[in-house]
């Protein structure tokens, strides 16, 4: 009991009157906080440079070496002509010895790619793409895209030929571009919104609210991109890299597209992440933001903000806090409609 009593003295003693080198300690982890707060910007500006460029160069170093049991004495051009061809030989070679880690590995690889360059397309720099956001469609081509794709192709190849028959590869299309496609986005947007911590009930919504508007506006290109995919033209090892080589492309093209016409962000779905300003919104604001003016940084607490519909005067003065829109909270008129829900759009347009 006295032991007890000693020890809790001696703790309310340290709390009050810590040590010299306790305060120290607690002083610099306060700056060093500090500092990460007042540079979070170029701070993750270099995390993106650093990131970016050590898988650029590894991917080229890898592209590049290929050959590099092989080549003693080769000249460089003999190099640079047998890259394109080897490379395939062991793309092909890894998806006879493991068919679905590679072809998971490959849509991964894509849908990363694809939001990345979405992002940029959009105007974003290096220095303010999303990575996390890059890291979760990668995350979702890896889980779901490659190895559903996979065993899709293969049941498709094994049950819709028919003898390999004219009409075989449009009917191996209607079937993609319908009932595959309308799975293939649920899953996709189930994981993607999962990724982000959404509730089953939200996801459900989402998928209700945004399937048609993603199968529509994927019958635009996808078709004519699958009446390829499903002919003898690509072999059966390279059909899902066809795919996701165009996919990159594809996602490309719309972001540009939706970039150049407000409305159309809106209307037309590019992946369960490129097309969610609300939610992009809400995330933002949870963090403490800051905005420049002639040159001087302003730092605000949303916590002390007025709501934004108290700033038109007539709000304000009538004193109804209940109807106000809280500038930590994501409101309809910020996107030019009722609900908010309502200009979300979950799915992938494949």
């Amino acid at each position: 009991m006295v032991v007890a009593l000693f020890s809790r003295r001696l703790l309310n003693d340290v709390v009050a009157d810590p040590p010299p080198s306790l305060q120290t300690k607690h002083e610099t982890q306060a700056k060093l906080l500090r500092f990460v707060d007042d540079n979070s910007i170029e701070l993750n500006a270099l995390m993106n440079v650093i990131i970016v460029g050590s898988v650029s160069f590894g991917t080229v170093f890898q592209v590049i070496e290929v050959d590099a049991d092989i080549r003693t004495g080769w000249t460089w051009w003999e190099i640079l002509r047998n890259i394109p061809a080897d490379n395939l030989a062991a793309y092909q070679q890894s998806v006879f010895d493991n068919p679905v880690p590679t072809k998971a590995c490959t849509s991964g690889v894509a849908y990363t790619l694809g939001d990345f360059t979405c992002q940029l397309s959009q105007g974003k720099t290096i220095a303010t793409v999303d990575l996390r956001r890059s890291l979760r469609s990668g995350i979702a081509g890896f889980l779901i895209h490659g190895p559903l794709c996979h065993y899709w192709l293969l049941w498709t190849e094994q049950n819709l030929s028919f003898n390999n028959e004219w009409w075989t590869t449009p009917l191996k299309v209607f079937a993609d571009q319908t009932a595959w496609s309308l799975f293939l986005n649920s899953a996709y947007t189930t994981c993607i919104m999962s990724l982000q911590g959404m509730s089953p009930a939200r996801v459900k919504d989402e998928i209700q609210a945004t399937w048609w508007n993603a199968i529509s506006a994927g019958w635009k290109f996808w078709p004519f991109v699958h009446m390829l995919t499903f002919s003898p033209i690509i072999p059966q090892d390279f059909k899902l890299l066809w795919v996701d080589c165009v996919e990159v492309i594809w996602v490309t093209i719309l972001s540009a597209a939706v970039n150049r016409d407000a409305e159309k962000a809106l209307q037309v779905p590019l992946n369960a992440e490129a097309e969610r300003p609300g939610l992009q919104m809400q995330e933002q604001l949870e963090k403490e933001f800051s905005a420049e003016v002639s040159g001087v940084e302003m730092r605000f607490d949303k916590e002390f903000l007025p709501s934004r519909d108290s700033m038109d005067g007539e709000s304000g003065a009538s004193g109804d806090d209940g109807d106000g829109c809280a500038w930590s909270d994501t409101c309809a008129a910020d996107f030019g409609g009722e609900s908010d829900a309502a200009t979300e759009t979950a799915a992938r347009a494949r």
